[in-house]
């Protein structure tokens, strides 16, 4: 019997089997694959899927032997006149962790030699995310292990989730009527690791990504020079041929992008044959070109080994902001090849470590070994002393600013920080002033370090004299002001707009902080009464009195928070509260609404009613739009649930724009000095949030590697309570973080991940506590 016509009785007698409820559909409990996928494990659900007319299934080795001794494989069976693009897919338990390698190795026994094999991974949820790589049998009737490098193919991107595996026999050809055989799917650990700083191009296992352009041919070499100046084994060699142009280099790319808090310096090893010639050292984002900086150092020696060293943050275009992950150096700069060409060697790129240890907020004085290099200008003498007033403060230091007689008007002092300033934060900050005279100007200002053009600067007057005081200023208040701007340098102004006084004078400044602000957040149903910053501000009417207070009866209502109404003896028959919302009321759900109360007597009637305050009065002055609906309660003392079906009041129309909530305890019976708690006013119909409002938002993780912090930068088309949750390859959840209620629009959010290890996670973002994106995060410590 061949092994064609054994494969197709075993995919028979499987088939059999399962149709009498005997086979693989019985088990229970089954779990999807991991890698390697061996087809071994009996409580594991390959579910192999053929399409194109192929058949796909799980069977014994129908040839075991030197080259495969596994028990099981799977055969794909590709009938005559099936589909070039037939094959099989396998869906996995979870992505792959594509930091263990982008090499696979697959086992296969195909019928001919030379037959194309398709190894295709792609997103189990979007099949426009994928990678694909073909490799030839070298052999025909037999095994082999053919090998697949998913980093080579167009599409790939480390970002992507691969949570699926196409397999393709003979791909472009349509069935002859053969059958193939494949196992053992594994994933290779990378030979080649991605280049990062230091460079010392020693290292074997590393992937440089060296690329000259220009005419300029570059290559790792043997070092030619090998003295006191450079002992290194390897080199880079920069040949600027004689049809070189002026721009002509080579780049390296980098795994990651540059960690510009390290510092900005950079120093590279150069050997130039002439002295005196410009070398370009430039650093770029690899996907967008467009985000650079470059710097230009001459060589001082011909033929001989010396450290050049390069400042990325002196070029114009730099930004700390910007995700450099791309290295360009271009030898003699801006002249065309010599005649015959020349050779230039480069070594050893390195980035320097900062020296000054920056100051980062609040800004206190106190830190020793911070470096706050407070620069005056103007005339303005600037510098850290200890303090000469401990009334109203009582810091060891303060920052002294000696403004002379001969002091322009515009004299102040300048400190530069460590980052720009986190305007996600807030805008406004506060600094403790002390003026030796009331009414004093004194001038905020922060500025972009690399352009000064760049900045927002607010005045505020001193109110006290020879004493301490808060000064607070809200820059987003200044016309030059914009979030996106790198404030990085804050410049402080004593006495702005006069010139120095008689005799001088000092100013003392101290702790500059940034106050961190909190939007209040929108009033809508569902209301519960739990957030601290909603302004719910609910107000009585015919004598009644409200507030929301804590919860009295935390029996059969568990929340923290709950709206008192009072109706005092001699309170109107119609006696309530009303809560103006920040939003319509959406009615699309449906038109049930539910709350929770709490009334002294069983029988009462609760009127609910919604209205729309834009609507025009009607004779006693109220909105003439409405709907209202009464329902009485069952139990005294004790919370209980009313249903209103608002559908179902005359006045209904689901088209009107209701946009305040009214609610009457005991209507229609005056005040009896009785107290009413309510809780929890929401449209029982509501559903969760459809996930395809999130398609096409915008989800940036930055930077991506991640070591200590994460900025995530997105849309959100509506308004929410935000939480992230950082989820391991395995599914664990590792980090859950709520950041509380965000309105509609872009917002940028920052994530601290010093606790979590290397490895690759899952950011999944959530809008009251539904899933709506996710992406994946590389922390590499």
């Amino acid at each position: 019997m061949s092994i064609t016509t054994l494969s197709k009785n075993w995919i028979l007698l499987i088939s059999i089997l399962t149709f009498l409820g005997l086979g693989a559909g019985t088990i229970s409990a089954q779990t999807s694959p991991t890698l390697p996928v061996d087809f071994e494990d009996g409580a594991i659900d390959y579910n192999p899927q053929g399409f194109g007319d192929v058949v796909a299934a799980v069977i014994a080795n129908p040839d075991m032997g030197a080259g495969n001794m596994s028990d099981t494989v799977l055969t794909l069976n590709k009938p005559m006149n099936s589909q070039t693009w037939a094959g099989a897919s396998i869906d996995l338990a979870s992505a792959i962790d594509l930091t263990g390698g982008t090499t696979f190795t697959l086992k296969v026994w195909s019928p001919r030699a030379g037959i194309p094999v398709r190894f295709k991974v792609e997103d189990v949820n979007d099949a426009a995310i994928f990678s694909e790589v073909d490799a030839n049998t070298t052999v025909a009737s037999a095994w082999e292990t053919l090998t697949f490098d998913i980093s080579s193919a167009a599409t790939y991107n480390a970002a992507h989730m691969y949570s699926r595996i196409a397999l393709f026999p003979d791909f472009g050809t349509a069935g002859m009527g053969e059958d193939f055989y494949m196992d053992d799917i594994e994933q290779v650990a990378g030979q080649a690791t991605p280049a990062s700083l230091p460079m010392t191009f020693d290292e074997a296992n590393v992937d440089y990504a060296l690329a000259g352009f220009g005419d300029v041919v570059a290559a790792v070499i043997a070092n030619p020079d090998m003295s006191a100046g450079n002992m290194s084994d390897s080199v880079i060699n920069l040949n600027k041929l004689e049809t070189a142009q002026t721009w002509g280099g080579a780049s390296v790319d980098l795994g990651s992008a540059i960690d510009l808090t390290v510092g900005t310096v950079f120093t590279v090893k150069v050997w130039s044959p002439r002295a005196g010639v410009p070398v370009r050292f430039k650093v770029e984002d690899k996907n967008d070109a467009t985000l650079f900086s470059e710097v230009d150092v001459n060589t001082t020696v011909a033929s001989s080994w010396e450290t050049l060293s390069f400042d990325i943050s002196a070029a114009p275009t730099y930004s700390a902001a910007h995700m450099y992950s791309r290295i360009a150096l271009f030898p003699d700069f801006g002249t065309a090849g010599q005649t015959g060409g020349e050779n230039f060697y480069m070594d050893d790129i390195e980035q320097a470590v900062n020296t000054v240890n920056l100051p980062t907020l609040p800004i206190t004085f106190e830190d020793t070994t911070v470096d706050y290099n407070p620069a005056g200008f103007g005339e303005v003498a600037a510098m850290v002393i200890a303090n000469p007033d401990m009334n109203g403060n009582a810091s060891a230091n303060v920052l002294n600013l000696n403004k002379p007689e001969t002091a322009q008007t515009w004299g102040g002092a300048s400190i530069d920080i460590a980052a720009p300033l986190d305007l996600t934060m807030g805008t406004m900050f506060s600094v403790k002033v002390w003026s030796p005279r009331a009414g004093v100007p004194i001038r905020l200002k922060v500025e972009d370090v690399n352009d000064a053009t760049i900045f927002s600067e607010l005045d505020m007057n001193t109110t006290g004299a020879s004493a301490w005081e808060t000064l607070t200023f809200d820059i987003s208040t200044a016309v030059t002001y914009d979030a996106a701007h790198n404030y990085n340098r804050v410049v402080l102004f004593p006495d702005f707009g006069t010139a120095g006084q008689t005799g001088g004078e000092d100013y003392y400044f101290d702790d500059f902080e940034q106050v961190e602000t909190v939007d209040p957040d929108p009033v809508k149903l569902p209301i519960d009464f739990e957030s601290a910053t909603a302004g719910y501000a609910p107000a009585g009417f015919g004598d009644a009195t409200t507030e929301v207070l804590d919860n009295p009866d935390m029996t059969g209502n568990t929340s923290a928070k709950v709206l008192r109404i009072t109706k005092p003896a001699g309170a109107q028959t119609w006696a309530g509260v009303s809560i103006a919302l920040d939003e319509v009321i959406d009615l699309s759900p449906g038109a049930v609404f539910s709350v929770d109360v709490w009334s002294p007597a069983a029988g009462t009637p609760i009127l609910l009613k919604f209205e729309d305050t834009t609507s025009p009065p009607d004779g006693n002055g109220n909105p003439s739009i409405f709907s209202e609906l009464q329902v009485s309660t069952t139990a005294a003392m004790s919370w209980e649930t009313l249903s209103f079906d608002m559908s179902t009041a005359p006045t209904y129309d689901a088209a009107h724009n209701y946009n305040q909530v009214v609610l009457f305890p005991n209507f229609n019976t005056a005040g009896a000095d009785d107290t009413y708690y309510m809780d929890n006013i929401l449209n029982v119909n509501a559903v969760s949030i459809d996930p395809d409002l999130f398609a096409n938002t915008a989800f940036k993780l930055y930077p991506n590697p991640a070591k200590q912090d994460l900025n995530i930068a997105f849309n959100l088309p509506l308004s929410g309570d935000l939480s992230f949750e950082l989820m391991d390859m395995m599914g664990r959840v590792v980090k859950k973080v709520n950041m509380g209620l965000r309105v509609q629009g872009d917002h940028t959010e920052r994530l601290q991940l010093s606790e979590i290890q290397s490895g690759a996670y899952l950011l999944l973002m959530k809008i009251d506590g539904d899933y709506v994106k996710q992406e994946k995060l590389i922390i590499q410590k």
